[in-house]
């Protein structure tokens, strides 16, 4: 797992409701639970990729699932327990991850020649409609008029004029503003 990169969302650096192990921690489950929704690992791998104790982790884990931030699946396979775990809806909500299902953007594969203009950004990915909608909220717009956004851009294969778009915020952004009323102007005479 020595691939990846963590990068803390600043709500989550500024909260005061976590430890700094728990906030490492934490965006450690996000990156490695990004692709299936939900992160296996054992405490002794986690433990040895943040440059923790072992009984950091527990703890970590532990006042992390108390506090509501993570869901832990515990299962039998075989005569073995596994667990997976995921971030709950409301640290996904509350922390800007950036817009997929789970943590976007928090993480960056490292490939030998990468370089910030070769590194994908939010921005540079379509979003699903469940991001399309918390965006949209986010601009003080409406779900409705984010899946009206969402579903035009998702029937034309997310192009302008042929062209992939490359910055979907702003697009958006441009679509709230069209729907908004222009301002009568009142002629004095």
């Amino acid at each position: 797992m020595d691939d990846y990169f963590i990068i803390i969302p600043p709500e989550l650096r500024k909260s005061t409701k976590f430890t700094l192990s728990q906030k490492m921690v934490l965006a450690a489950i996000a990156v490695l639970a990004k692709k299936e929704g939900y992160a296996w690992m054992s405490n002794n791998t986690l433990a040895r990729d943040l440059g923790m104790s072992r009984r950091t982790v527990v703890n970590s884990i532990k006042a992390l699932e108390e506090k509501n931030a993570i869901k832990i699946r515990r299962f039998m396979e075989g005569e073995v327990e596994r667990r997976t775990i995921s971030l709950t809806e409301g640290v996904v909500q509350k922390f800007h991850w950036g817009g997929e299902k789970i943590a976007r953007g928090v993480v960056q594969k490292l490939h030998p020649n990468i370089t910030s203009n070769n590194i994908k950004n939010e921005y540079d990915t379509k979003p699903n409609e469940e991001g399309a909608v918390r965006y949209f909220k986010k601009q003080g717009s409406t779900a409705q008029l984010a899946r009206e956004f969402y579903h035009h851009y998702e029937s034309v294969g997310w192009k302008v004029s042929g062209q992939e778009i490359a910055n979907w915020h702003a697009l958006a952004k441009k679509w709230i503003q069209k729907q908004k009323p222009e301002p009568k102007l009142k002629i004095l005479t």
